[in-house]
């Protein structure tokens, strides 16, 4: 970095233990953390591993935010999630989200995108597509407003967890 050779240094890491000692430790610019802070695993919030990347001045970038699909589809039959068939378990929390979201009038899939961004620290979403389509569709789901109400509601049923205090917007 002080040759000017590179102009960022980071990792991408989905264990937050371990992405959170690089960020105390190293003099790192950006952690990309897939699948760590979505509405089914919040791990990257409640770890410690926002905190320390705020405190460190450390952007971190959110990825896999669909958690390998089932957040993008629903919990229909051979819906993935961890990259592996969900289990009920999983199914039907995600039958719980996507009933908040509808009564919320959001799609589940808007709210998957948005969540991470109610967080002061992150720096953005990397979402995977594989065509025009899917960019065009991730893009309206990305450009649809989300209540705060949604939000609150999901946090007061214990399905996401929330910072103590978000910046407004």
């Amino acid at each position: 970095k002080s040759e000017g050779v590179v102009r960022a240094i980071g990792t991408g890491l989905k264990d937050v233990d371990i992405a959170a000692r690089f960020c105390a430790e190293a003099d790192i610019d950006c952690v990309l953390l897939p699948g760590r802070l979505t509405l089914l695993d919040q791990t990257g919030l409640t770890s410690g591993l926002l905190a320390t990347c705020r405190a460190r001045g450390v952007s971190l970038i959110a990825a896999g935010v669909f958690d390998s699909g089932i957040l993008a589809t629903g919990p229909v039959p051979g819906a993935s999630s961890g990259y592996k068939p969900a289990d009920a378990q999983v199914r039907g929390r995600v039958a719980l989200i996507e009933a908040h979201c509808r009564a919320a009038g959001v799609p589940m899939q808007a709210a998957a995108l948005a969540y991470p961004c109610q967080h002061d620290g992150v720096a953005g979403v990397l979402a995977g597509m594989r065509n025009a389509s899917e960019l065009a569709q991730n893009i309206a789901w990305m450009s649809t407003p989300v209540p705060d109400s949604l939000w609150q509601s999901l946090a007061r049923d214990e399905v996401i967890a929330l910072p103590a205090a978000r910046s407004p917007g």
